[in-house]
């Protein structure tokens, strides 16, 4: 009987003496776990601004560009109202990015006498005239450099950069270097080289002219040949 009850007692030590561990176990476990799953959120979190941030960036390029096709061209060759008018006016979707660096550079195209205009706008500040140009007023195309830089939430500094051509009267192939005739100078759509087709796109038929004495015909009794024949004709049989 003694045995049996030491026996009971010595068991029950036995469990709750391994309760305990287990439990600590079990709670490192969850710890973990939970540990891992925070850590993913917090990724998946940060990919998700990066993309908010580079969406808006996009969207800051894309319309200076398109307010830069609305400028009249003795605005865009004027560095002060660039500098006041356009770079210190802030995109709509400017406000989302941190730390946002904007860059333009206005050149003529292609390389001529005329000296780019350079323009940047750091955090914070108004924008900076680098470079105002000169003899942009007077150039028919010009090269639009425009870069934007911001630091994006994963702490890194991210750029997007973009080039486009304005002309003082619309782009046309004119305008715009190899897109003349092969031989160079202007293109011009009223001297074709070949004259056109007629109407229904069927080349004209040209007749073909055999030279004569091509062939052989029956001649009379005085030589003298009738149809198709040589020139002199074969003597007639009578």
């Amino acid at each position: 009987m003694y045995m049996q009850v030491s026996q009971r007692a010595d068991s029950r030590r036995r469990a709750q003496g391994t309760t305990i561990p287990e439990a600590v176990v079990a709670v490192a476990i969850i710890a973990v776990s939970l540990g891992a799953m925070m850590t993913l959120n917090g990724n998946q979190l940060r990919l998700v601004k990066v993309g908010r941030d580079t969406n808006s960036a996009s969207l800051v390029v894309q319309e200076r560009v398109e307010k830069l096709r609305t400028l009249a061209w003795p605005d865009l060759a004027d560095s002060s109202h660039m500098a006041e008018s356009y770079l210190d006016v802030q995109a709509k979707a400017a406000p989302i990015l941190n730390e946002v660096t904007e860059k333009i550079v206005i050149s003529p195209y292609p390389a001529g006498t005329a000296t780019p205009m350079e323009l940047q706008k750091d955090p914070g500040s108004a924008t900076r005239i680098i470079n105002s140009g000169s003899g942009l007023m007077d150039e028919k195309l010009v090269r639009v450099d425009l870069t934007l830089g911001w630091k994006g939430s994963d702490g890194l500094a991210h750029t997007r950069a973009v080039s486009t051509l304005l002309a003082k009267s619309g782009v046309n192939r004119n305008d715009v270097p190899a897109m003349g005739p092969i031989a160079g100078g202007p293109f011009d759509a009223f001297s074709p080289a070949l004259p056109p087709l007629p109407i229904g796109g069927t080349p004209p038929v040209v007749p073909v002219v055999t030279p004569p004495g091509g062939g052989n015909g029956n001649g009379n009794n005085g030589g003298l040949g009738n149809g198709n024949g040589n020139v002199n004709g074969k003597p007639g049989k009578g």
